[in-house]
């Protein structure tokens, strides 16, 4: 049986070895623990990387949509650009979004970002805003563009069946002064085609005017709404010799005559076109936000080289 003395020495090895464990399993613990405290700076670290790509990214996504801005908005105004308008407009919208994300997700992380990242998360950020800035302007002259390109296009088909009216008109005239009922019926026959081209032309150009009110289109639809009635001024004048009433024909084609010639006068001084009409129109009423483009695009083009030669 051992002895007081060893049984303690027994004791303090068992205690020993105790405080051994608990010192070995402290020290794992500590380890583990400095292990997980490392990797969530690492895992940190690269998240904010993949958000500052993310940023850089979606940055990049917006290009097209910039580019095609660009060109309908500093254009002349086509007729096919109403189309590209509507198109446009929810395009703008989405890179409008992605461009709030970029600007945000670019300095997500930016504590964890090395010096130079952050230089490069500064830079995404301020091209995100430039072309945010820019996509603003942009609304506005598409919905100015739409309705000029709509304006345009109706006043042109507008036109031409005013002078394809025109034409009829005059044809109708010539078969007229043969004074043979072959010539008068198809005098009248000429102005019936002449009435229904110059109530089309009219009718287009109501819808012009509501489509871009801003252009003097009225001047045209007046000499329009004249013409239609001169032409009617002569169906009745074919419509009495006809009917044998030759006097009578002669008092109206008289006024006719005397009217037509005040309506050349007045379409002597018209503009050279509607589409020029609307163009012009187009032109003063945009003039100040073009500028406001311009202005914020060289914002956008200086963000741009500036990330480029990061």
């Amino acid at each position: 049986m051992a002895d007081d003395g060893t049984q303690a020495e027994i004791e303090q090895n068992r205690r020993d070895r105790r405080t051994w464990w608990a010192m070995a399993a402290l020290g794992v613990v500590v380890a583990a623990l400095a292990l997980s405290f490392g990797w969530r700076i690492v895992e940190a670290r690269l998240d904010a990387a993949k958000k500052l790509d993310g940023a850089m990214q979606a940055l990049n996504d917006t290009g097209p949509t910039v580019i095609s801005a660009d060109a309908t908005v500093l254009g002349a105004v086509a007729e096919d650009d109403a189309a590209k308008a509507v198109a446009l407009l929810p395009r703008i919208g989405a890179a409008r979004t992605a461009l709030s994300e970029a600007a945000t997700l670019s300095v997500a992380g930016f504590d964890r970002l090395t010096d130079d990242e952050q230089k490069q998360a500064l830079l995404v950020q301020a091209a995100a805003k430039a072309r945010l800035e820019l996509l603003d302007t942009v609304p506005p002259l598409l919905t100015a563009l739409e309705s000029a390109a709509e304006a345009e296009a109706l006043a042109a088909e507008a036109w031409d069946r005013a002078l394809a009216a025109d034409k009829l008109a005059r044809e109708s005239v010539a078969s007229y002064n043969k004074l043979t009922k072959v010539g008068v019926r198809n005098a009248a026959a000429a102005n019936e085609k002449a009435k229904a081209e110059f109530q089309a032309s009219r009718d287009l150009f109501d819808r012009a005017i509501t489509a871009f009110p801003d252009a003097d289109l009225e001047v045209f639809a007046s000499y329009v709404e004249e013409r239609l009635a001169l032409v009617d001024l002569s169906s009745k004048a074919d419509e009495a010799w006809l009917a044998g009433k030759s006097t009578q024909a002669n008092t109206l084609i008289a006024a006719n005559n005397e009217k037509s010639a005040a309506a050349a006068k007045r379409a002597a001084k018209l503009p050279a076109s509607p589409v020029n009409a609307i163009a012009d129109a187009y032109e003063k009423v945009t003039s100040p936000l073009r500028s406001k483009y311009r202005e914020v695009r060289q914002k956008v083009t200086e963000a741009d080289e500036l990330l480029r030669t990061m």
